[in-house]
């Protein structure tokens, strides 16, 4: 245990003078805010002795929601760190809690980090649930760091051999992370200021910016009274504003009937790459207007469906802002209302940050460098670079 306490004081001052780490052994549900979803899982016994003697019993945290389209989170109390998960079913005694470290049984779990300022580093220390070993990745508001391990060591029970990774906010505020391989053993999450904990990341850029610019954006309809550029009042007391007008339901049949539109960028979206959309809809009664968006344009199961969307003839606000974050790689993103009423879109934006940026395989011919947000650079510039499609540092 002294190993493990001094393993961690090496990583505090590597990152910095100012940190504050938060050990996850030993905890027990009164640790916790049990947020929609979560439920005191009971106890579950080590019958093989894996993490101790065998027969020993563990408290469990119990995912119960299944709502696959929001994330549940179970908060530490009073520290600015919890940990969601959604999912279409239960799953019991997902979270375990061991004197050691916090244990997830199975991939999808998110880490959330609240209150960061742009360049501080969390650093997680963790090893795999089983041989594959587990895969961290920044999902909001974030950039790891490129010293960050392919995978954590695999299904380790001893904190002093666990692995350390590295994610750097990219804007203040609050940053996601998910392990998207098996699941995690976590012993700690420590925040530290930014000096010596990695790269300063890149600005995020902009690849889609409505209402600003319609580039990228093709609407695709038989009807043109039906989806189109227009105007709506996005609250009672307002002007009426430019949008994106969906009068019906999405339809993806380009043969017959159609009423869609489609999102497209030079080289496809990128895993990290976040979706921001914000709208109204105006109706004498409280409808279901939202926007639901697809990889695969005749899927049934979108990748997301957003929050409905404010009446304009009710509310008092303005349209609120919602946000999501690809997992996947897309060469095209397709659009369209989802809900029983008209849906207008008043800002819709894709931004692109280091997370994004990684994923690019930039073709280039001998002697051509580009920057982390794509541009070409010359031998004179001094950071990271692509070259080859491989990221280094030229000095």
């Amino acid at each position: 245990m002294k190993k493990f306490f001094t393993l961690i004081a090496m990583a505090v001052m590597a990152l910095g003078i100012n940190a504050q780490t938060y050990n996850l052994g030993g905890l027990t549900i009164s640790d916790f805010d049990l947020g929609d979803g979560f439920t005191d899982g009971g106890t579950w016994t080590d019958e093989s002795g894996e993490f101790g003697a065998a027969g020993t019993e563990f408290t469990c945290i119990t995912y119960s929601k299944g709502d696959k389209n929001n994330w549940s989170d179970l908060a530490l109390a009073g520290k600015p760190i919890a940990f969601q998960y959604k999912n279409s079913g239960e799953k019991k005694q997902f979270y375990r809690l061991f004197p050691n470290f916090l244990y997830a049984n199975g991939k999808g779990s998110r880490i959330k980090v609240t209150g960061l300022t742009a360049g501080q580093v969390v650093t997680l220390l963790a090893a795999g649930k089983n041989a594959d070993g587990c895969v961290f990745v920044a999902a909001d508001n974030c950039t790891a760091d490129e010293g960050n391990p392919t995978a954590a060591v695999s299904k380790e029970n001893d904190v002093t051999k666990f692995t350390s990774y590295k994610f750097i906010a990219t804007a203040d505020g609050d940053i996601t992370i998910v392990e998207n391989n098996a699941g995690f053993h976590l012993a700690s999450i420590t925040i530290a200021d930014g000096e010596g904990g990695g790269v300063t990341p890149p600005e995020p850029t902009s690849a889609i910016n409505y209402p600003t610019s319609q580039d990228g954006i093709t609407l695709m309809t038989t009807d043109n009274s039906q989806v189109s550029y227009a105007t709506v009042k996005i609250h009672e007391n307002a002007d009426a504003v430019n949008c994106i007008k969906f009068g019906k339901s999405y339809k993806y049949a380009e043969d017959t009937e159609y009423y869609y539109a489609k999102l497209t960028v030079d080289g496809g979206f990128k895993t990290g790459d976040v979706i921001t959309i914000a709208g109204a809809y105006n109706n004498a009664d409280e409808k279901n207007a939202a926007i639901a968006f697809r990889s695969d344009p005749t899927s049934e199961e979108p990748l997301w469906v957003t929050e409905n969307f404010i009446n304009g003839k009710t509310s008092a606000d303005n349209p609120v802002t919602q946000t999501y974050t690809l997992t996947a790689d897309a060469d095209i993103l397709y659009f369209g209302r989802s809900g029983n009423t008209g849906t207008c879109i008043t800002l819709l934006t894709v931004t692109r940050g280091a997370t994004a940026i990684e994923n690019v395989k930039v073709q280039t011919a001998d002697g051509v460098m580009y920057n982390l947000a794509g541009q070409k650079v010359g031998n004179d510039f001094k950071g990271i670079v692509i070259k080859d499609g491989k990221k280094m540092l030229q000095k």
